[in-house]
């Protein structure tokens, strides 16, 4: 009966405790190393060839030591393997934060809704000192593993939910926005020359488009909308200190015909709840 084992882990969930004082933490080789290639589990020979095609588990743990920070494919340690033996597919999340395990790294921070008790668990900020100290404390790992052809970004949304005991959606709500307006017909702000796009990550806007305008106003809650409808390259030369107030820097956009304002818009979101149970 040895080959009709099943080794089925839908239920399994490893939690591993963080460090409770991270700042004084020194990475000790190699105790934490280990190759992503391979799964979370050592497997029996009889297991690993899964001749019935049963063998499938999911695990979630805390922050790992000794991983690479980012993946070259997705910007984020979030990727898939196939075992050609066992006729598996196992996708693989590494230090992420809870909000990137489920957004796949794939929606702006400013489009997600935290309808959350404690939302410094779900996502870093700068305000929360050393992201190092943050991921250990907060960031998760997650393996998940089926038969080939089975495994769907449905089925793993389902399932990531359930081990995090959050549901998520996509909903169109209003929002307060940042929203960039025209005041005039006039285009002052049309780039005068065709040469390399280059933006200084504060006020000058050279060969590039009003996208880039969103970059300055840093924030992490509040969606910008371009509502001037138009969508050649700019050139703006602003000199404003702080993006926070509004005023100061409509008073620089107003060289160009331009305005900024924050209004309640329709914009779709992507919510993450957090269940009671």
């Amino acid at each position: 009966m040895k080959y009709l084992l099943l080794i089925v882990f839908m239920t399994a969930q490893i939690l591993v405790n963080a460090q409770s004082d991270t700042s004084k933490f020194s990475y000790i080789q190699p105790l934490f190393d280990f190759d992503p290639l391979r799964p979370l589990f050592t497997l029996r020979n009889e297991q690993s060839y899964n001749q019935s095609h049963f063998l499938r588990f999911y695990a979630l743990t805390g922050y790992r030591e000794g991983i690479e920070t980012n993946s070259p494919l997705f910007g984020i340690n979030f990727d898939g393997i196939n075992d050609s033996t066992s006729n598996t597919r196992r996708l693989y999340m590494y230090n992420l934060s809870i909000e990137e395990m489920l957004t796949h790294g794939m929606v702006p921070r400013d489009h997600v809704v935290l309808e959350v008790k404690d939302p410094s668990k779900y996502r870093y900020l700068t305000k929360y000192g050393s992201k190092e100290n943050w991921m250990r404390k907060n960031a998760h790992c997650f393996e998940f593993l089926m038969p080939i052809g089975t495994l769907s970004v449905p089925l793993l949304d389902e399932v990531l939910c359930l081990a995090l005991h959050v549901k998520i959606a996509r909903e169109t709500r209003k929002i307060k926005t940042f929203v960039l307006g025209r005041s005039s017909k006039k285009e002052k702000f049309k780039a005068k020359e065709n040469y390399n796009g280059f933006f200084d990550g504060k006020g000058k806007f050279k060969n590039v488009t009003f996208s880039a305008f969103k970059n300055v106003l840093k924030s992490d809650s509040i969606p910008f909308l371009d509502d001037t409808g138009y969508l050649g390259k700019i050139d703006l030369d602003l000199h404003i200190n702080d993006w926070n107030d509004i005023k100061k820097v409509n008073q620089q956009l107003l060289k160009y015909d331009l305005t900024l304002t924050e209004q309640m818009r329709d914009m779709e979101m992507f919510i993450i709840t957090e269940l009671q149970n």
